[in-house]
């Protein structure tokens, strides 16, 4: 009991909202569910369901032979899984863009360095 009250708490924000369902310009592989098996597969695992959510295909794999589990328990594993790596490679972006920031305020400062050098020494 205690395990389903913990997953329904940190699901509970995910259906806090309404959002539309799929995305222009996005579309899911054609090998997506052959590459989830082969990946279920190659841990000893069996493919319980493909779970898509903020353009990321998220394979979710259960032990072979074992009772499938609850939809909605996979289902909220799956997109938990796939929200993390959206924000990872969103955290990815940003470091990269602070590098960018980081790397013109230099040259900048250079920049200035090299002018106030000129000045300074006409």
């Amino acid at each position: 009991m205690k395990l389903k009250l913990s997953w329904f708490v940190v699901c509970l924000p995910l259906a806090g909202c309404m959002a539309p369902v799929g995305a222009a310009g996005r579309s899911i592989p054609s090998d997506a569910g052959q590459t989830c098996v082969d990946e279920c597969a190659d841990v000893g695992m069996q493919l319980t369901g493909i779970v898509t959510m903020a353009g990321t295909v998220g394979c979710v794999c259960q032990p072979r032979g074992a009772a499938l589990g609850d939809k909605q328990y996979t289902a909220a594993v799956g997109g938990t899984a796939a929200l993390i790596q959206e924000q990872e490679r969103q955290d990815r972006e940003r470091q990269k863009e602070q590098q960018r920031q980081q790397e013109q305020q230099r040259q900048q400062q250079e920049q200035q360095r090299r002018q106030q050098q000129y000045h300074s020494y006409r």
